[in-house]
């Protein structure tokens, strides 16, 4: 790559996460804090990833972590069955981190249960 392409990929990446920061990661509070996250999703991984992932996240200055809107399945795998010991974990692992989560909803998409039909 030329050092003047090189140039103007790092001018674009630039713009880019500026324009991300901006949109989906530049929240003021009523503390002036900016936070700067991303969507994560610990319902698909295990403890130790859950972990891992709070580390990178901390080193990369991550304040807040949103999650929960696909998880309605993780959080009631079965009709008034439900299992939230493994979003307490990554509540608490972020927490430690100084990370903040932000639970959202779960209706993005309702588990399977939902359509299997009763008898």
């Amino acid at each position: 790559m030329h050092q003047s392409s090189h140039y103007h990929s790092a001018i674009a990446m630039r713009k880019l996460l500026i324009s991300c920061l901006l949109f989906f990661g530049g929240f003021i509070s009523i503390h002036s804090q900016v936070y700067t996250g991303a969507a994560y999703y610990p319902e698909h991984t295990d403890k130790e990833q859950v972990e891992k992932d709070a580390h990178l996240m901390e080193e990369a200055h991550f304040n807040i972590a949103r999650m929960g809107d696909f998880a309605w399945h993780s959080m009631e795998p079965k009709d008034g069955v439900f299992t939230l010991e493994w979003l307490d974990h990554a509540i608490r692992t972020l927490s430690q981190r100084g990370i903040q989560s932000l639970l959202c909803t779960p209706t993005a998409a309702i588990p399977k249960w939902m359509h299997t039909p009763t008898l």
